[in-house]
């Protein structure tokens, strides 16, 4: 909550020294709190394992789906790819920067590389090579849609910038 509660107040600085405008100062708040129920719910709101749990070998999460037919494990691959999709789509709003769509592509593996980490070191959870590769995925699709909507508004506006 603190690191919420800086962010926001570091948005709504920015936005007073006229660095963001409104859209980007309230993307900056949402995505912010997004990032914090997001690390609620994969980390810190999970109850603690015995044992370090992890799956390093690629798209056994995909196996399994097909081996034993499981909705569970469609429902968590559905899961691990929205899950980032917010970010995707909101960090290229935050960012100002010419190459903003590759600096959206690192955080976003940034983050989900710590989320996986901090559940291998935590034990609440299970770092799984699967989890990095949907959620980027995610993370890629919310910022294709962002670029898609921004090109219809930019070309509504008469502005083909972007």
């Amino acid at each position: 909550m603190i690191a919420f509660a800086l962010f926001c107040a570091v948005s709504i600085f920015l936005y007073k020294k006229h660095k963001f405008n409104k859209l980007q100062c309230g993307a900056a708040i949402l995505l912010s709190l997004y990032i914090v129920v997001l690390l609620y719910f994969t980390v810190t709101g999970r109850y603690s394992h015995e044992e370090y749990e992890y799956q390093i070998n690629f798209f056994t999460s995909y196996r399994w789906f097909f081996q034993y037919n499981g909705e569970q494990v469609l429902r968590q691959l559905l899961i691990n790819f929205v899950m980032l999709m917010p970010v995707g789509f909101l960090l290229p709003v935050v960012i100002n920067a010419k190459h903003k769509y590759l600096i959206t592509m690192a955080l976003s593996l940034l983050l989900t590389l710590f989320i996986e980490t901090m559940q291998l070191i935590t034990k609440c959870g299970s770092f799984e090579i699967d989890d990095i590769i949907n959620n980027f995925v995610g993370a890629v699709l919310g910022m294709l849609i962002y670029m898609m909507l921004n090109n219809i508004i930019q070309k509504r506006k008469g502005n083909h910038y972007e």
